[in-house]
C-alpha cells in the first residue's frame, strides 16, 4: 500500500517527537560526554559545528569555452594544469565535468540553429 504523496513515514515522525521534547537534553548529554573525552560524542559534535568542506576554489587558465573546439582548448588546458601540480586530478575532474555539460549546451544550439535553418528553407520551397 502507497503512502499519500508528502505524508511521513513512522520513524520521521517518531523522530521529530523526540527532538521536540528532548532534543535540549540530549544535546546537553552529548555535549557532556565530548567533555568528559569520549571520542564519538565529540565527534558528533565537531561534526555539526565544524562540517567537512564541500570543495574549494579552483583557479586555471581560462579559455573561450563558447564552442566545441574552445572545450577541448580549455580540457587540455585542465590536463597540463593536473601534469604541472596545479590542480589535483580530483579539481581537474570536476571541472572536465562542467566542460562536458557546457559541450552539450553548444551542441544542442547548434542543433536547434541548423534545425530552424532547415525549416526555414523548407517553407521558403
Amino acid at each position: 500500500m502507497y503512502r499519500p504523496k508528502g505524508s511521513r513515514n513512522r520513524a520521521t515522525i517518531m523522530a521529530k517527537a523526540l527532538c521536540d521534547s528532548d532534543a535540549v537534553d540530549i544535546v546537553r548529554a552529548i555535549t557532556a560526554k565530548a567533555k568528559r573525552g569520549e571520542m564519538v560524542a565529540a565527534r558528533l559534535v565537531l561534526d555539526r559545528l565544524w562540517p567537512a568542506p564541500k570543495g574549494c576554489t579552483v583557479t586555471f587558465p581560462a579559455l573561450a569555452a563558447t564552442d566545441a573546439s574552445g572545450v577541448v582548448q580549455a580540457q587540455a588546458a585542465l590536463l597540463r594544469c593536473v601534469a604541472a601540480g596545479e590542480l589535483t586530478p580530483d579539481e581537474a575532474q570536476a571541472v572536465s565535468s562542467m566542460l562536458s555539460t557546457q559541450l552539450r549546451a553548444i551542441e544542442t544550439a547548434d542543433i536547434d540553429r541548423r534545425l530552424a535553418e532547415l525549416e526555414m528553407r523548407i517553407i521558403k520551397k
